[in-house]
């Protein structure tokens, strides 16, 4: 299994790619600004296989604003989200997504609920979901545990501190 971070992008927020013997999944998909760009890095890192889903830490812009973008990349792959943050996603909505601060519209993304009694097996280890309220009652976390490893998104606003 391999867990490739892409770096963000101006305010985007970072995205993971997870790839396994059983498939690849996006966490994060970063802002709808380089939402092309985003596309095209992770088709450079999948060698033409197929992404099979995005998982989302938040509904905030700088993670979720491509997400709709990404998944209509792929195919119109699933985009996953805690189901308090759905609705934000699902009606493109200015404020709660954030949006409004970084003056962008918010793209209206079809989105799946999350919760932690979903697993995803990838083949060489898997990915657990984690509700992670606080900064945002849909917050989410991704652990890797095999390779002790947790993606948190805004969670922790700098690696640094």
């Amino acid at each position: 299994m391999k867990v490739v971070r892409l770096p963000g992008i101006h305010h985007d927020g970072n995205a993971v790619l997870v790839s396994g013997s059983l498939g690849h999944l996006l966490i994060n998909a970063g802002t709808s600004w380089y939402q092309s760009l985003q596309v095209e890095r992770i088709m450079g890192q999948l060698e033409g296989e197929r992404l099979d889903r995005i998982l989302l830490t938040s509904r905030r812009f700088p993670v979720s604003g491509g997400a709709a973008h990404v998944a209509e990349g792929f195919g119109g792959i699933p985009v996953h989200i805690h189901p308090d943050g759905q609705a934000a996603l699902e009606t493109g909505d200015f404020f709660t997504t954030w949006a409004n601060r970084y003056d962008s519209d918010m793209p209206r993304t079809a989105t799946e609920g999350l919760s932690e009694e979903d697993v995803f097996p990838m083949g060489g280890g898997e990915v657990i979901p984690l509700h992670l309220p606080g900064h945002a009652s849909e917050g989410m976390g991704f652990h890797i545990p095999h390779l002790s490893t947790l993606v948190v998104g805004a969670l922790l606003p700098r690696a640094d501190r």
